[in-house]
């Protein structure tokens, strides 16, 4: 009896290990994003610096709002199919997408950066203020002040805490999101 509960216990795991593999194969599988074209006199921003276009806002928001449906860490491929879109702009609208989702991606590292600064100088001024808060109960013992010390400490650390604990892995996934549409292999198609 025991060794028949093995035997099935062996067989169930041994499925279930097929199953896992079978999702790590199709999880490398990129995720794909269809964007057809209609017109593509917008495709393009109107506004460039040093002849390195970028996307418009209206095609960014498209392709933003389609990737949030994947996951940030999965490859991605983007679909795009057009009759307008003639075979010497390809290029430049593939360079587009890149150069855009790069400045977002800077400009997102620099919140990060700035995020990772603010929580040490909040966490650094609620250490201060709850050393002052300390000094001021063993000194002066003045309960009015020592719960005024209090909140002004309890309110810097939650600020450092909510900075680094909430809204960094928010930066981080939208970074994660970028980057993947930065990195997206990218196809024209034509439709008929």
């Amino acid at each position: 009896m025991l060794q028949n509960f093995k035997t099935i216990k062996n067989k169930f795991d041994g499925e279930k290990m097929d199953d896992l593999k079978q999702t790590k194969n199709e999880d490398k599988k990129p995720a794909s994003i269809s964007l057809t074209v209609y017109d593509d006199s917008s495709f393009l921003s109107p506004y460039s610096s040093d002849n390195e276009e970028i996307i418009s806002d209206e095609v960014a928001g498209f392709l933003e709002n389609s990737a949030k449906q994947i996951k940030p860490t999965s490859s991605l491929k983007i679909n795009i199919k057009s009759k307008t879109i003639a075979e010497n702009e390809k290029p430049i609208y593939l360079r587009a997408i890149k150069n855009y989702y790069e400045n977002e991606s800077a400009e997102i590292k620099r919140n990060l950066k700035f995020n990772l600064i603010a929580t040490l100088i909040l966490f650094a001024i609620s250490v201060v203020v709850l050393l002052v808060l300390f000094l001021v109960v063993a000194k002066f013992n003045i309960q009015v002040l020592t719960e005024i010390v209090t909140i002004m400490a309890w309110v810097f650390l939650w600020e450092a805490v909510d900075l680094f604990f909430i809204r960094r892995p928010l930066l981080r996934r939208e970074l994660h999101r970028c980057e993947n549409l930065k990195n997206s292999e990218i196809v024209f198609l034509n439709f008929d």
